[in-house]
């Protein structure tokens, strides 16, 4: 679901854990080393001030399902994703692909995933082909419990083609309260920043601005997640 390019994609960096308790991301627009998994259900729908490159706004809607067990095996996610809502993007409205993530839970506290970004295509969307990736997550507790402020740390680091430019990306979470996290990344292409809110167990919120470094835009999205 990450469309780092033309549209928001604050969709999958929303990284729904593999059980129905909704928490904060851990990263807001490059895939994170955890996934959905144990038959979690995903709605998801984002808006951006503006696409890069051009002054008209622009969203994405899309529907995801994750399988299997990352703490025993592996967790399998696979999502569609609308790209554009309104054509801002310079594709086509309507336009939507495919993306697959495989992740497993390594401990505790890391997780490891690789995937394929919007592999397969529907419509003329001008998404980077190859965009294949590698990604870990590792929380670090700084205090011992959720509900301390500053509780936790969650760094992510990975590398990618595609539209992540054959660069590493990388970002960092801080847990400022219980539901709300603070994040900062680079992205391979820009850097970003934001918000991300657990409104409850099933819907989490994201804001924030992408390519700061270059003319920041407006972005916030939401995902609803369940399990079946």
């Amino acid at each position: 679901m990450i469309k780092l390019i033309a549209t928001l994609s604050i969709v999958s960096s929303l990284s729904i854990a593999s059980n129905a308790s909704a928490s904060p991301s851990t990263t807001l627009f490059v895939p994170s080393g955890y996934g959905a998994g144990d038959g979690t259900v995903y709605i998801n729908a984002d808006y951006q001030s503006k696409t890069r490159g051009t002054n008209k706004a622009d969203g994405e809607i899309g529907v995801g399902l994750g399988l299997g067990d990352a703490n025993k095996g592996v967790g399998i996610e696979v999502n569609y994703t609308i790209n554009s809502l309104s054509g801002g993007g310079g594709g086509t409205t309507g336009d939507g692909a495919v993306s697959l993530k495989l992740h497993r839970r390594v401990s505790d506290d890391t997780s490891v995933a690789v995937g394929y970004n919007q592999f397969a295509k529907i419509g003329t969307s001008d998404y980077p082909s190859n965009s294949i990736y590698g990604s870990v997550t590792k929380v670090f507790a700084t205090k011992d419990k959720l509900s301390d402020t500053f509780s936790r740390v969650a760094v992510t680091a990975g590398y990618g083609g595609g539209v992540f430019n054959n660069r590493p990306f990388g970002a960092v979470a801080v847990r400022v309260a219980k539901p709300l996290s603070l994040i900062a990344e680079y992205t391979g292409q820009d850097v970003a920043a934001g918000v991300s809110f657990a409104v409850n167990d099933n819907l989490t919120v994201n804001v924030g601005a992408r390519d700061l470094d270059r003319g920041a835009r407006f972005v916030a999205g939401a995902s609803y997640g369940f399990t079946f």
